[in-house]
């Protein structure tokens, strides 16, 4: 990736939308996509395959379980895995994977060292605020099923700028 400078970044707003969780027997991942407006959205389809893609990456043993619980965010050229668990359920673990188109998702996507890229970028921190929030809500429960259902359908949608 190519650092740009400080004047020469450009401030845009992002639309964040969500999609359709990804639901297995024993993980549970909000889909968001993070994407500039109105020139680029992400289509179904190209969050279908981000989805199928982390869903495999749980399977395989490339992103820790952990509490199986969790959100991911596609943007530009990179899929960034938030799982919570780990020594204390209110821990945050992500990792991030990049990729070069979304019509190649498939075939470029690669890990990413966040001591090298970063964690999140100040964008995406908006939607991590939304879900520290609804995490920090249900652990308040009695994390009943129902009460996980409640967090998993809480999302985040809207303009981050």
């Amino acid at each position: 990736m190519v650092e740009t400078s400080l004047q020469d970044y450009v401030m845009k707003p992002w639309l964040v939308t969500p999609f359709p969780p990804l639901i297995s027997q024993d993980s549970a991942i909000k889909m968001y996509s993070k994407t500039t407006f109105p020139e680029k959205l992400f289509s179904r389809e190209s969050m279908a395959t981000a989805g199928s893609l982390i869903s495999e990456m749980l399977q395989e043993g490339k992103i820790k379980r952990r509490l199986g619980v969790g959100f991911g965010i596609v943007s530009d050229h990179y899929i960034n895995v938030s799982i919570w668990g780990g020594e204390f359920p209110s821990l945050l673990n992500n990792d991030l994977f990049g990729f070069d188109k979304v019509e190649n998702m498939r075939e470029t996507l690669k890990p990413l060292d966040v001591k090298n890229e970063g964690t999140y970028c100040v964008w995406e921190l908006g939607i991590v605020e939304h879900e520290v929030k609804a995490w920090k809500k249900f652990l308040h429960t009695q994390r009943k099923p129902s009460d996980l259902q409640n967090y998993i359908h809480n999302s985040f949608q809207g303009t981050l700028i």
